[in-house]
């Protein structure tokens, strides 16, 4: 299986990284893990809480599933917390799902039709659920 690093944006991340990384990925494609377990396990393997890495990595092998970034969360004023946080892990799990409450109820609005219709549109989307199609809008609005 091969991987485009530039895609991922773990360029920045030495070759141990990345290859923990992608060999996560390929077990949790052969055997999903919600995204906790995947923050928990990169945090195992790199010593590092990599929330946005761990959500990409779900959102990869389940396109219905949100995307941790510091673009989308600023649009929807939902900040990590910070690295002393007592409970970091619970508050990074309980943001994306909250990413996923608030795409899925935005989606289903006038407002949410509205954006996927455009999108299609302009976009063509073949292949992108609704989900990616507001991800991508969101991260795009700078």
């Amino acid at each position: 299986m091969k991987f485009n690093n530039g895609f991922y944006r773990v360029r920045r991340r030495d070759a141990a990284w990345q290859k923990t990384f992608y060999r996560l990925m390929a077990k949790c494609n052969r055997h999903p893990l919600p995204f906790g377990a995947v923050l928990k396990r990169l945090k195992q393997s790199t010593g590092r809480c990599e929330a946005s890495f761990a959500s990409k990595l779900v959102a990869t092998l389940d396109p219905y599933q949100p995307v941790i970034d510091s673009v989308v969360l600023g649009n929807l004023d939902l900040p990590l917390p910070p690295r002393n946080h007592p409970h970091r892990f619970k508050r990074i799990e309980w943001i994306h799902a909250e990413l996923g409450r608030r795409y899925r109820r935005f989606l289903a609005t006038a407002d949410g039709r509205y954006l996927v219709r455009t999108f299609k549109r302009v976009h063509g989307a073949k292949g992108l659920t609704h989900i990616k199609m507001l991800d991508f809008v969101l991260w795009q609005t700078r």
